[in-house]
């Protein structure tokens, strides 16, 4: 794992841990403009490193083939 997969695996975490409140606190409206606007630039700029992380590899291509023997083996070529 690079670096940079840790630190967006880290990012999601916390996004992820802090999701449940955040939604809480908008149902009771419990939670200031200025806090919903920080937790929006957070999922911006989580998606966008999602969206950068994905134009890097899309260039990937995983080949394969599927046998219908039973076996557990596969031919796996990844480019």
């Amino acid at each position: 794992m690079t670096r940079e997969d840790e630190a967006l695996r880290l990012a999601l975490s916390r996004v992820s841990k802090d999701s449940g409140a955040f939604v809480l606190d908008v149902l009771e409206n419990n939670i200031s403009r200025d806090d919903q606007i920080t937790f929006d630039h957070r999922l911006a700029d989580l998606a966008e490193a999602i969206r950068e992380r994905a134009l890097r590899i899309a260039g990937l291509v995983i080949e394969d083939s599927v046998s219908d023997d039973d076996s557990t083996e596969s031919d796996a070529v990844i480019r």
